[in-house]
C-alpha cells in the first residue's frame, strides 16, 4: 500500500515574481522576503541543511541588493616633493581606472609634510640636499635617485629628478584643499607632483602655483587670492594631525575605510583587490546594520 500523502503545509509561503529570481531560493522570491533589516531564518520546526543554505543564499541577496548604495574612503596622504608619491597616485588611478566599481570609491588627497622647516625659496637641488642631509656621495645619491626614476618608469612617468627643487609645501597644500571644492583636488596634486618631479619647477613659487591651478581650469584669480591670505591652512594641519594619529609616518600613504595605512606603492592589480576586500566588508557591516 503507497504511503499516504504528507498533510503538513510547506514551510515557505506561496512563490510571488515581484522579486527577482535567484536560482535555488524559492524563499528569496516569496511573499515573505523582507529587504529592510537583517535576515531571519524560515519558520518551521527545525533547521534543515537545505533551510541553512537557503539562508545563506539569502543573505549575500541583501548584499547584491544592497551594494550598489555603498561606498569605501580613500585618503591617500602625500606631499608634492616626495618623489615616491607620484608613483603611488599613478598607481592608485591606475587601479581605480581598472575598478569596475570605481563609483564606489571616494577619495581624499590627504596633506602631510616632509620637511615642515624647507626653505620658501628653492636654493639647491635635490641632489644637492640629499649630499648635504644624508652626507652621502655625489655616485651614491644619483644611484639612489636612479632607482626612483627606474620605478617610475615602470608606472610609466619620466623623471628628472637633479632639477627637483625641495620647498616648502605648505601653500601647495592649502591650493590643493581648494581645489577639493571644485572636485580638482586629485588632478592638481597630480600636476603639482609632475612639475616637482620633472620639469624643475619651485612648488613655494606663488606665481607658479597660480599657473599650475590655472591649467587644471581652475580660476586663477581665486587661486591667487588664497595663496595671498591664510585659508585652509587648518585644512592641512587637521590632515597633518590626522595622520600623526593614523600613525601615518611616512608617504604615499594609503588608509582604506579608516584602516591601518598601507604604501602606497602597490601593483594595480594589489589595489584593486584591496578595494574589493573594503567593499565586501561595508557590505557586511551595512547588511548586519539594524534597519
Amino acid at each position: 500500500m503507497p504511503p499516504r500523502p504528507s498533510t503538513r503545509r510547506s514551510v515557505y509561503p506561496p512563490i510571488t515574481r515581484s522579486v527577482p529570481f535567484i536560482a535555488g531560493d524559492r524563499l528569496a522570491r516569496s511573499r515573505n522576503f523582507r529587504t529592510p533589516g537583517s535576515p531571519r531564518l524560515p519558520p518551521g520546526n527545525g533547521l534543515t541543511l537545505k533551510c541553512i543554505l537557503l539562508h545563506i543564499a539569502r543573505t549575500f541577496y541583501y548584499q547584491s541588493m544592497q551594494n550598489d548604495n555603498i561606498t569605501i574612503k580613500v585618503e591617500l596622504f602625500s606631499d608634492m616633493i616626495c618623489p615616491f608619491c607620484h608613483i603611488g597616485k599613478t598607481l592608485l588611478d591606475q587601479a581605480l581606472d581598472q575598478f569596475d566599481q570605481r563609483d564606489q570609491v571616494e577619495v581624499s588627497y590627504r596633506s602631510f609634510q616632509l620637511d615642515p622647516s624647507a626653505a620658501r625659496v628653492a636654493g639647491e637641488t635635490l641632489p644637492e640636499r640629499e649630499m648635504r642631509f644624508h652626507g652621502l656621495s655625489r655616485a651614491a645619491v644619483r644611484q639612489r635617485l636612479g632607482t626612483v626614476t627606474a620605478m617610475a618608469e615602470a608606472a610609466g612617468l619620466a623623471y628628472d629628478l637633479d632639477r627637483a627643487l625641495p620647498v616648502r609645501t605648505f601653500d601647495a597644500h592649502r591650493l590643493t584643499h581648494f581645489a577639493a571644492e571644485y572636485g580638482k583636488a586629485g588632478e592638481l596634486s597630480g600636476r603639482l607632483l609632475q612639475a616637482y618631479t620633472s620639469e624643475g619647477r619651485s612648488l613655494a613659487d606663488h606665481d607658479t602655483l597660480v599657473e599650475l591651478a590655472a591649467a587644471t581650469g581652475l580660476d586663477a584669480g581665486q587661486a591667487r587670492e588664497v595663496l595671498a591670505s591664510g585659508r585652509y591652512a587648518d585644512a592641512v594641519r587637521a590632515d597633518v594631525a590626522r595622520a600623526a594619529r593614523l600613525g601615518v609616518g611616512g608617504v604615499p600613504t594609503l588608509v582604506i575605510d579608516g584602516y591601518q595605512g598601507i604604501s602606497a606603492i602597490e601593483s594595480p592589480e594589489v589595489l584593486v583587490e584591496m578595494f574589493r576586500k573594503a567593499l565586501a566588508r561595508a557590505g557586511e557591516r551595512a547588511c548586519a546594520e539594524p534597519r
